[in-house]
């Protein structure tokens, strides 16, 4: 989606969102949101899915991130080791 506006020296902008949320979190509610308005929209059909499937998906999905968020990544570990291995090979 672009909003396009004019500046007072009349050059023209866009400003685009993107419709797909950037953060996991954010795109696992918008998966089930969708899985809970397809289930009552049945007039909705993909070539590739069910909304059954899709919803067992997208439940998935939810709770393999939650899982992940409690019990937590290891990267930003590995990061400061990275970087600590890159000061001595400088140094």
């Amino acid at each position: 989606m672009a909003d396009v506006t004019t500046s007072q020296n009349g050059n023209v902008k866009s400003n685009s969102t993107s419709n797909v949320p950037a953060a996991d979190i954010d795109f696992g509610k918008v998966a089930t949101d969708v899985a809970t308005k397809w289930a009552i929209t049945p007039e909705v059909s993909l070539l590739w899915t069910t909304s059954s499937e899709f919803s067992t998906l997208a439940s998935a999905y939810k709770t393999e991130l939650s899982s992940r968020k409690l019990i937590g990544g290891s990267r930003p570990q590995v990061t400061q080791a990275l970087k600590q291995l890159d000061n001595t090979i400088d140094g």
